[in-house]
């Protein structure tokens, strides 16, 4: 991890601890996220042009909270694949997608937060209703 994304995630983690929508927002907005799929794969060629294999964003429930679990670094990524590899098939396809902050800020749904970089040492949630504070914060 490079020094830039270590301050970056730095920053992001003390604007979560103080709980402050506008920097949160600020940082997101800079940033670029890597989502996962699952998807859940064919068992034969025929099957695999099927319309039926559906994707499905990785989200988790802490503490009754809906997270979307998102990460900021490519090595975040593989600590979590490798973490999890256990809990999905061999059929299921893990494909990660790169959303620049300001289109995760715009596309999340509203009940839900999002827990950053699970796994790592560097983990963050933003609660669904703090996550809404930085949705509607002006920058």
């Amino acid at each position: 991890m490079s020094s830039s994304e270590a301050s970056y995630e730095s920053q992001l983690a003390d604007a979560i601890d103080q709980r402050d929508p506008l920097v949160i927002r600020q940082l997101i907005e800079q940033g670029e996220f890597v989502l996962l799929t699952a998807k859940a794969g064919a068992e034969d060629a025929a099957e695999a042009d099927s319309e039926d294999d559906i994707d499905n964003i990785f989200c988790v429930n802490v503490d009754d909270m809906d997270l979307m679990v998102t990460f900021t670094n490519d090595e975040a990524v593989k600590d979590f694949v490798m973490e999890m590899q256990d809990m999905y098939e061999d059929s299921e396809d893990i494909e990660g997608y790169v959303l620049e902050g300001p289109a995760l800020l715009a596309y999340t749904p509203p009940e839900m937060g999002i827990l950053i970089n699970p796994e790592s040492d560097r983990n963050m949630a933003i609660d669904a209703e703090l996550f809404a504070l930085v949705q509607s914060a002006e920058a």
